[in-house]
């Protein structure tokens, strides 16, 4: 056990596996090559730094100390608590702990892979209203007036526009160097970005974006649903941040459903390879790849995720104004028609909710036949109210 001090007691070692990059993975692995003798000594370390790092509150000495001496202890499949008088003689132990607790505070306090850029797009203040609108970098807002806008965007960043848009809006309350693209319950759009990436956008949806990529990857904010077709460039990878999840691709398709409401997050490959990770993982958790026909749920509360395999084009009808599902709950499937519709139901009975059903909706067609379809499949009455209104009921 005594051979993990040497890589506890190495800041570059330690750097390598909290913050990785290009540099310290090349000079690592070539190591692990070199020196194959040493590889449990070199996962012995890495199980420490790995769950010492990942601790953002502070801790006591005593209470590192303590931590510490459970973690060797695991790792040496004792259930005593492990001596820790090695260390006091073979190692600076205080200077081990502060450099492996200050690497890990950093980490955590760079907002986890980059979610707090994310937590900050989330809690600006907008005002979807009732129309479509882009808020532009500037500030400026623009209005799009069709119930399905499209925008194009040349390779320079110059913007088309639906020739019914209008200008001469208000400034937004949105301050962010980003485009935002708001599409509220009712409305569709379809954004076709600098890069050759088309982008559709569900109703009550939130998308936000530079006018031009750079860097080292092509990177977007999403609250609500959409479906990516990304241009490829291996060079520049696509990256979709969503609450919680980072969903990273190479060029493929995909849609993404991330409503705030919903109690899952759903990823389903429609084609290609996309690969999904929790923004609050270790940086030793790895991505959970894709592969076409299977979605990535994960469930917000419990924070447990799973793949499952699906029709991945149902997954999609949406954008072609279908609704298909498969012995899915009332509940949800009545919260998809108040955003494409923008409508409101009651129910009589909360429990109406679990009643799972099956069918298929073209949802151009009149919204009152749609409500009236899925009561009847659902064996309940509908009454329609004012305002766009609608009460759930079994009859007596």
């Amino acid at each position: 056990m005594n051979g993990i001090d040497k890589y506890l007691n190495d800041n570059d070692f330690i750097k390598w596996i909290v913050e990785p990059n290009p540099e310290l993975n090349a000079y690592w692995q070539d190591f692990i090559l070199n020196h194959p003798e040493e590889k449990e000594n070199l996962e012995g370390a890495r199980k420490v730094v790995t769950k010492l790092g990942s601790i953002s509150t502070p801790l006591s000495s005593h209470e590192k100390e303590a931590l510490l001496s459970n973690i060797l202890s695991e790792i040496n499949h004792s259930k005593k608590p492990f001596n820790l008088r090695w260390l006091y003689t073979g190692l600076k132990y205080a200077a081990i702990i502060f450099i492996i607790f200050s690497v890990g505070i950093l980490y955590t306090s760079r907002s986890k892979e980059g979610g707090g850029d994310f937590e900050e797009f989330a809690a600006q203040e907008v005002e979807f209203g009732s129309e479509s609108k882009l808020v532009g970098v500037d500030g400026e807002t623009i209005i799009l007036k069709q119930d399905h806008s499209k925008l194009v965007y040349s390779d320079k960043g110059e913007l088309i526009l639906d020739e019914d848009a209008s200008e001469n809006a208000p400034p937004s309350k949105v301050e962010k160097a980003l485009n935002q693209l708001l599409v509220p319950f009712g409305k569709t759009a379809e954004l076709s970005l600098s890069d050759g990436t088309k982008v559709f956008l569900n109703a009550g949806s939130r998308l936000a974006y530079p006018t031009v990529f750079s860097g080292d990857s092509r990177e977007v904010f999403l609250i609500g649903e959409a479906y990516f077709e990304v241009e490829h460039d291996t060079d520049q990878p696509f990256l979709v941040r969503v609450k919680d999840l980072l969903v990273k691709d190479l060029g493929t398709k995909f849609n993404v459903s991330a409503y705030d409401h919903d109690e899952n997050i759903r990823t389903t490959l429609i084609e290609g390879k996309v690969a999904v990770k929790k923004t609050s993982a270790s940086p030793f958790e790895k991505y959970k790849d894709l592969v076409p026909g299977q979605m990535y749920a994960y469930h917000k509360e419990t924070q447990i995720d799973e793949l499952l395999v699906v029709n991945a084009t149902d997954q999609i009808l949406w954008v072609s104004g279908i609704m298909k599902f498969e012995s899915e709950k009332l509940g949800t499937v009545l919260a998809k028609l108040e955003r494409y519709y923008n409508i409101r139901f009651q129910l009589k009975e909360q429990q109406f909710k679990s009643i799972r059903i099956s069918g298929k909706l073209r949802l151009k067609e009149d919204v009152n036949e749609i409500v009236r379809i899925v009561a009847k499949t659902a064996s309940l009455e509908v009454e329609p109210l004012q305002g766009g209104q609608y009460i759930l009921y079994k009859k007596k």
